[in-house]
């Protein structure tokens, strides 16, 4: 059993290129920018390998890398693959680079898990500015989609949860209305919107920092988020809290409760 994980930094502030691959029309790498993953960067010709560098305006601690609502496929008898790699001298010229994800020779493969949001995390922490990702061509004449793009340092709880005090929540979007005459319509707005509520009790000053490092990276209920649960399975959320007040326990010991609503 994993603790609860926050993958959160995203690239708001940076500046992405994109070589051969290009970008839509309508479908522009702004939309890489935004943290909506149903506006999507579409790239300008299908079947093309390429890459998206990404200058993130400053020297960036990353381990983790998130594709949220991408169109990678798992193919027979190989899927479609990513490399990410930091520029070694970190001037934008990518001469020499690192891979964090694939290596020269071969992409890494999307798989079974990787679809929808794709999640790769890698045990080197490489602290750069300038990072490539390579994208493999899709085949036949589809292009590479991708919804969004976090790119940082994961923020793994320290401890976990209080499985007492925990909850689950299933929402159906479900919209009931009456006429004069009492007559009931029932409208279905959305399938299923999932939501969790968990207290961390006992944490550190280091867990608070951390914690506090990821409110202010999100201000609260405004940007959403990538997490992984308790049985690692990952979700795209958002906070519903808009103030997160700890417990002061003892000396440096707090409780909090955070709520997370799915984006859908």
């Amino acid at each position: 059993m994993a603790n609860v994980t926050f993958y959160y930094q995203g690239v708001d502030g940076a500046t992405i290129m994109q070589n051969s691959v290009g970008e839509d029309a309508s479908h522009g790498i702004i939309n890489l920018y935004d943290r909506n993953k149903n506006l999507y960067w579409k790239a300008a010709n299908a079947n093309t390998a390429g890459y998206l560098n990404i200058n993130m305006g400053s020297q960036v601690d990353v381990n983790s890398l998130v594709l949220v609502n991408h169109n990678y496929t798992v193919m027979t008898p190989n899927g479609i693959g990513i490399k990410l790699a930091s520029d070694d001298n970190d001037d934008g010229n990518y001469s020499a680079v690192t891979y964090s994800i694939g290596n020269s020779g071969s992409y890494h493969k999307c798989e079974t898990g990787n679809l929808i949001n794709w999640l790769e995390i890698f045990t080197l922490v490489q602290s750069k500015r300038y990072w490539r990702l390579y994208l493999e061509a899709m085949g036949a004449a589809t292009y590479q989609q991708i919804g969004f793009i976090l790119l940082g340092a994961k923020f793994q709880h320290s401890v976990n949860w209080n499985f007492g005090d925990g909850q689950r929540g299933y929402d159906f979007g479900i919209e009931t209305g009456e006429t004069i005459g009492g007559h009931r319509r029932r409208q279905l707005n959305y399938y299923m919107r999932r939501s969790w509520e968990y207290t961390f009790e006992y944490i550190d000053e280091t867990h608070r920092s951390n914690l506090e490092a990821f409110l202010a990276s999100v201000y609260s209920s405004f940007y959403p988020f990538f997490f992984t649960d308790e049985e690692s399975s990952g979700y795209y959320v958002c906070l519903t809290n808009k103030n997160t007040d700890l417990t002061h326990l003892n000396y440096q010991e707090y409780n909090f409760r955070l709520r997370l609503e799915e984006e859908l």
